[in-house]
């Protein structure tokens, strides 16, 4: 245990040395124009102090910009257009989903109205992402500052109750029995991204404690940044939803990477 809590922090350690040295750096957004049919497109992108106006591009062409973001706060919100399409919105740059993804290189590809593909710079794997119809009204620029809400939910597929226990370092949730179909629930502010959330779970038919991590902010905190849900359905069946890419992912129970052990407050 000594030696994986070692590894993890000497991880955390790296990340924020990697976290230091790009945030002065200049980030770099490309926007293509991919659309099938080589169609025409008018794009307009702008954050909260800057606005890059209306540009047409035409098949193949691109939208090009750079900006520093020291502070983890930048946003950038563009909207798309072309014949017979209404107008498609997407974040081409959000601090809290980007500060880490595409450090300094957000690239985009419009293909169509279902179609947007972005540039992972840490997989080198271009990802689907939806359009939205979110505006700047309502939007905090400081995602990081936002509340996170988690949830763990029972749907056990044996209909049995679960007795869960989760904590951080400074905040114990105490023992929570859920039936079928209840969630734990609870909020927090991850600010500097050092937060995580450990979680013990419990059923009859378990042959002990189960242990997982619903919330680990320095990988987290772009992934489920203001929702992180949790289903558990079984032991080899706990999901965990992506936020970023808006769907249910399958994971696995682990070794407790802290010195506590099991809870002892209850006996199986």
């Amino acid at each position: 245990e000594f030696e994986m809590q070692s590894l993890k922090y000497c991880l955390v350690i790296l990340i924020l040395i990697m976290h230091q040295s790009v945030n002065v750096e200049t980030v770099q957004v490309h926007v293509h124009n991919l659309l099938e049919g080589g169609k025409n497109m008018t794009i307009h992108c702008q954050s909260k102090d800057r606005d890059l106006g209306y540009a047409t591009l035409g098949f193949d062409q691109q939208l090009k910009w750079s900006f520093f973001d020291i502070f983890g706060t930048t946003l950038y919100v563009c909207s798309a257009k072309w014949a017979d399409s209404d107008w498609n919105q997407f974040d081409a740059y959000d601090a809290g989903r980007d500060y880490f993804r595409c450090f300094t290189q957000c690239r985009w590809r419009i293909c169509g109205g279902q179609t947007l593909l972005g540039y992972n710079q840490l997989t080198g794997i271009w990802e689907l992402f939806p359009f939205s119809t979110t505006s700047f009204k309502g939007r905090g620029m400081n995602v990081v500052e936002a509340e996170t809400l988690a949830s763990v939910q029972n749907l056990l597929q044996t209909g049995e109750n679960m007795t869960i226990h989760c904590q951080s370092k400074d905040r114990d949730l105490g023992y929570v029995n859920l039936e079928y179909g209840q969630q734990l629930e609870w909020h927090f502010r991850d600010i500097l991204g050092f937060t995580t959330y450990w979680c013990y779970v419990i059923w009859d038919s378990s042959p002990g404690w189960n242990y997982f991590e619903p919330y680990f902010g320095l990988f987290d905190y772009f992934k489920c940044w203001t929702e992180c849900r949790w289903r558990i359905y079984g032991k080899e069946r706990l999901l965990g939803y992506n936020q970023i890419l808006g769907r249910w992912e399958l994971l696995s129970f682990m070794e407790p990477y802290y010195n506590n052990s099991a809870p002892a407050g209850i006996l199986h």
